[in-house]
């Protein structure tokens, strides 16, 4: 048991990692649970992507995907930086030869500086794959009139569509890709469609023709929102690291220590 100041540690260890014994003025002690050891959280493991890389149908190899691999990489960094700060931060706390302030100051600075280092990774990966997201959209585009007489033959679809009922309009656009082409390439109003059934009309649509790039377009905005949910935890962990459990502690226990010469 090591004395610093009025605080007793126990093990040598700082106070959020053991209970903080207050010596108070007449030599009784104030027991003051301090706070759990913090652990790396398991939003960050690089492993959580695995599962959105497609594999390959003979072999069951994960396929290589670059996209995929930054935001993966981007994880193990902040996973990786993350163990670095627990350790850097009991090394910091740990260190009796400088002041409880001067500490507290020198461990908020370090984990706010371990934290941006990992930021460009974090956006490196998740700008790549917006970049990549766009241009799959893109391809996936409905193809518009190549002429004057497609853009009329397609008008007069629109207005046989508007005049059908709903049950046979679905039924005409399911069985043709021209009336289909028709409703898509304008306001769903015009084929006398309401939205919601233009965008279903519209997703049977990319199944039917690019049906692998829109599993890969599931696959790459999951993964994104992974990352994008991992750098808001990692936020929110450095943000915890970078609180200074003696001077809570120490404030809790000299209340508690006052509290109790209160009442004698």
């Amino acid at each position: 048991m090591r004395l610093s100041g009025d605080v007793l540690w126990e093990g040598g260890e700082p106070a959020s990692t053991r209970e903080v014994l207050h010596r108070s003025r007449d030599g009784r002690h104030t027991v003051v649970n301090a706070p759990k050891p913090y652990t790396v959280p398991m939003a960050l493991r690089p492993e959580n992507v695995d599962r959105y890389f497609r594999r390959d149908g003979k072999t069951g190899d994960r396929v290589d995907d670059p996209v995929l691999n930054g935001i993966r990489e981007a994880l193990e960094r902040m996973n990786d930086v993350a163990g670095s700060m627990l350790s850097t931060r009991m090394a910091i706390l740990e260190n009796r030869t400088e002041t409880i302030g001067r500490r507290a100051i020198q461990n908020a600075e370090k984990m706010r500086d371990m934290a941006h280092a990992v930021a460009p990774r974090i956006d490196k990966a998740r700008e790549q794959a917006g970049r990549v997201l766009a241009h799959l959209e893109s391809e996936m585009a409905v193809p518009q009139p190549r002429d004057p007489l497609e853009r009329l033959a397609q008008m007069e679809a629109r207005q046989r569509l508007a005049q059908m009922s709903e049950a046979e309009r679905m039924s005409t656009i399911a069985r043709s890709d021209d009336f289909l082409l028709a409703a898509l390439n304008s306001d769903p109003a015009y084929s006398g469609m309401n939205p919601h059934k233009h965008k279903y009309a519209l997703l049977k649509w990319r199944r039917k023709h690019h049906a692998d790039k829109l599993q890969h377009i599931d696959r790459l905005q999951a993964a994104d929102k992974a990352l994008g949910d991992a750098a808001d935890r990692f936020m929110d962990f450095t943000g915890e690291l970078a609180k200074h459990p003696e001077l809570e502690a120490a404030g809790r226990t000299d209340r508690a220590a006052r509290q109790a010469l209160d009442t004698k």
